[in-house]
């Protein structure tokens, strides 16, 4: 097995940094994300093998690129497919990550889509949302304005 498949089926959050935007401090021509690379290629084999998607690196692989989409200005076409996987994989486990990287720039709340989950997903997530009754880590969210928001985008859309 490659070292990148390795990564993946071992992976837990203490190999964050591994995945994480990391700028070198520059701009324009000579930024980069020394990262990149190899988030790429974990991406590319979370798509390709469906049995490799731990929840904790979706999360945390999503999380990184948002951030990376928003510090270079645009949205990758990796944000738009973690982002499809994370909620309809994970739904509400990490829902909260789903939003926060969601609302991470203009950007990303153009390239993530609350439908690419579909309607019966999403009716599942607030449902188990409302049993359950989770509280966030971050203080700008509720819970109760994540199921708002998930009901105004079926009402509006389905």
């Amino acid at each position: 097995m490659n070292a990148s498949k390795e990564f993946i089926k071992n992976y837990t959050s203490n190999d964050k940094i591994k995945i994480e935007y990391h700028s070198n401090g520059k701009s324009s021509d000579y930024w980069c994300d020394s990262n990149l690379d190899f988030r790429n290629e974990i991406c590319k084999l979370l798509v390709e093998y469906e049995s490799l998607r731990p929840d904790e690196l979706l999360r945390d692989i999503f999380r990184a690129e948002a951030e990376f989409c928003r510090e270079s200005w645009g949205a990758s076409p990796n944000v738009t497919i973690l982002g499809k996987l994370l909620i309809t994989e994970t739904k509400e486990k990490y829902i909260e990550d789903y939003f926060l990287g969601k609302e991470e720039s203009y950007d990303t709340q153009c390239a993530v889509s609350l439908g690419d989950a579909g309607e019966d997903i999403l009716r599942e997530i607030i449902q188990k949302i409302k049993v359950s009754n989770p509280q966030c880590i971050h203080g700008e969210f509720t819970m109760k304005k994540v199921v708002y928001f998930i009901e105004e985008y079926i009402d509006e859309y389905y």
